[in-house]
């Protein structure tokens, strides 16, 4: 098959769903099908994730990585972005994330392509994005469906809509996380994820807060990088915990964070 995968981008640092995208991508390439990833990312950069060298990139220059869209901009791109896509003549369309989706159905009104969206953001993300939220449930018309990685998320969504939506798990590849000896000494717990509300960082920085007086050996590292990290390091320094948790950013390699850590801690709402 021909597939055509979307995102807003792969340069940018780090970003589960850019991982899960680039990790499909490889492994379907890998299987023989022709795949192609389409970004708003400017031309000629370097994903942050390797990518097989099988994969062809198209790349809009719609922004920068790590930047919002300017709305403008993104209209003005509708008609490049249908010219590009129609240039692929894939068998399947699939964008990820809400910030590519939305744009992508209404580029491709009345072209009558097979799009399927993949979602990977929590359902209450919406909730206080109401614009969000009516866009994302608007296109769900004009594609052929929607997938979600759980299925609790699917569940958080309400019942008139379930029948349009899917279950598919991220694939994930159990050997990379073996290990064969015990995690690394000193015993420290481990959270990977983007810097964000939503990742609720703050609660696990001040339960440890709480307890580590008690565990004097052990030790905080959280993975990931996004706009609350000066919020988060001014409240590690507020509670006096700054030589016992780190911020070290983005990992290429998570599997062997997550293989040398003690304990693994999930403190997203």
């Amino acid at each position: 098959m021909k597939l055509l995968f979307a995102i807003k981008s792969i340069n940018g640092e780090g970003g589960g769903a850019e991982r899960v995208l680039v990790d499909i991508c490889n492994g379907l390439a890998a299987r023989g099908h022709q795949v192609v990833i389409l970004t708003f990312d400017p031309p000629d950069g370097d994903s942050f994730y390797a990518l097989d060298a099988a994969i062809t990139r198209m790349d809009a220059a719609i922004c920068i990585p790590g930047k919002p869209v300017p709305r403008f901009s993104l209209f003005l791109a509708m008609p490049r972005l249908r010219r590009l896509i129609d240039s692929v003549d894939a068998d399947l369309i699939i964008p990820f994330m809400h910030s590519i989706y939305i744009p992508l159905a209404v580029a491709l009104l009345g072209m009558n392509k097979k799009i399927v969206a993949s979602e990977h953001t929590d359902f209450a993300h919406y909730r206080s994005r109401k614009l969000q939220g009516f866009l994302a449930t608007a296109i769900e018309y004009l594609i052929k469906t929607k997938t979600v990685p759980s299925l609790p998320v699917l569940r958080e969504y309400p019942a008139w809509r379930r029948g349009h939506i899917h279950v598919l798990p991220n694939p994930i590849d159990l050997n990379q996380y073996s290990r064969s000896k015990a995690p690394t000494a000193p015993p420290h717990l481990l959270s990977v994820g983007r810097l964000a509300e939503e990742k609720n960082h703050i609660d696990l920085i001040r339960a440890f807060a709480q307890v580590s007086p008690d565990f004097p050996e052990w030790t905080l590292r959280i993975i990931g990088e996004g706009e609350l990290r000066e919020f988060l390091e001014a409240e590690i320094v507020r509670l006096g915990i700054q030589s016992r948790v780190t911020l070290p950013g983005v990992s290429r390699d998570v599997a062997a964070a997550y293989a040398a850590a003690s304990v693994v801690v999930l403190p997203s709402l």
